[in-house]
C-alpha cells in the first residue's frame, strides 16, 4: 500500500521538467480511477485495458496473490484425498496450458509479440495464462511432501530436463532474431 500511494501521490512531484507533466498526467488518469484495484489485488482484471493500470509493473503481484489464495483449496483437497488433489493441479495445470493455445488461435496471438491483437488485454497478466509454473511448483511440493526427497539419480535428471527446457524455452528463438527476421503467423 505504501508503494501505490507513493507512486500514486508523491512521485508526480518529486521532479520538473519540459515533459514531467506528462508523467503526472499518466499518473492521474491511470491512478484515479483505477488504484482500488491494486489494493485488493485485482488489478490484473480491472480496469481491462492493459495501459490503464495504476503501476503497470505490479500486475505480477496480483497473480501472485491470486495463486496464493488459491492454494489452501488445493491443499485442502489433497490432504484427506492425495489423488484428487494431484488430479485437480495437474488439470489445472493442462487447463491453463489450453486456455494458452485457444487465446492464441482464436486471437492470432504470436509467442514473441508485445501487444498483438490484443495480447497484452487479454492474455499477457491474467492468471489463467499464468498459473502453469506456479502449479508445478505445487506439484514438486506435492512430491517432497509425499517422499521428502528424491532419490540422487532421479533429482539430477528432474534438474538436467528442467534445464534443457529452460534453455529451449530462452535460447530457441534465438536463430529467428540474429539477422532480423520477423516471425510472422501462418
Amino acid at each position: 500500500l505504501f508503494a501505490l500511494f507513493f507512486y500514486f501521490k508523491v512521485s508526480p512531484y518529486l521532479a520538473d521538467g519540459p515533459i514531467w507533466f506528462r508523467y503526472q498526467q499518466y499518473v492521474e488518469t491511470t491512478c484515479q480511477p483505477n488504484y482500488w484495484a491494486n489494493v485488493i489485488y485485482l488489478n490484473n482484471f480491472f480496469p481491462g485495458v492493459w495501459n490503464s493500470q495504476c503501476m503497470l509493473w505490479s500486475w505480477y503481484l496480483a497473480n501472485d496473490m491470486q495463486f496464493y489464495l488459491a492454494t489452501p483449496f488445493m491443499l485442502l483437497l489433497y490432504k484427506p484425498n492425495k489423488k484428487a488433489g494431484w488430479l485437480l493441479v495437474i488439470a489445472l495445470t493442462i487447463g491453463t496450458l489450453v486456455a494458452n493455445g485457444v487465446l492464441a488461435h482464436t486471437h492470432g496471438f504470436l509467442w514473441n509479440a508485445a501487444n498483438n491483437n490484443g495480447y497484452m488485454d487479454l492474455a499477457y497478466g491474467k492468471p489463467y495464462t499464468r498459473a502453469a509454473p506456479y502449479l508445478i511448483g505445487v506439484c514438486v511440493a506435492f512430491l517432497y511432501y509425499e517422499k521428502y526427497r528424491l532419490r540422487p539419480v532421479l533429482a539430477y535428471i528432474l534438474m538436467a530436463l528442467g534445464a534443457a527446457i529452460i534453455s529451449l524455452v530462452t535460447y530457441g528463438p534465438f536463430s529467428q532474431f540474429k539477422s532480423g527476421n520477423e516471425i510472422t503467423p501462418p
